[in-house]
């Protein structure tokens, strides 16, 4: 794997690909040389990716998180599943909504 390369999870993803996936994920982790992260749009109804894609993406967000390079490394398409799906906070997009109390 080359230095800043792009990971990019198919929104896709079957369950029986993911455990190859998440090896491969693991790997990209490991590397610490940038890159961003992202996933792939999904064409048809209704536009989420799978539970699986979304199981892999917010477990590497909080792998970046960790290693400090969540803002910087997650794709703004990546972002916006994180805020449809009301995890904001994983990539510090967090914006409080007005709450009573």
């Amino acid at each position: 794997m080359t230095a800043a390369t792009t990971f990019i999870i198919d929104g896709a993803l079957a369950p029986s690909d993911a455990a190859q996936v998440l090896d491969d994920l693991r790997t990209w982790l490991g590397f610490k040389h940038g890159g961003t992260l992202d996933i792939a749009p999904v064409p048809t109804d209704p536009l989420l990716p799978t539970q699986p894609a979304i199981q892999l993406l917010f477990a590497a967000i909080r792998e970046l998180r960790n290693q400090g390079d969540a803002t910087s490394r997650v794709t703004s398409r990546a972002r916006e599943i994180c805020n449809r799906l009301g995890q904001a906070e994983l990539v510090g997009n967090h914006k409080p909504e007005g709450r009573n109390g």
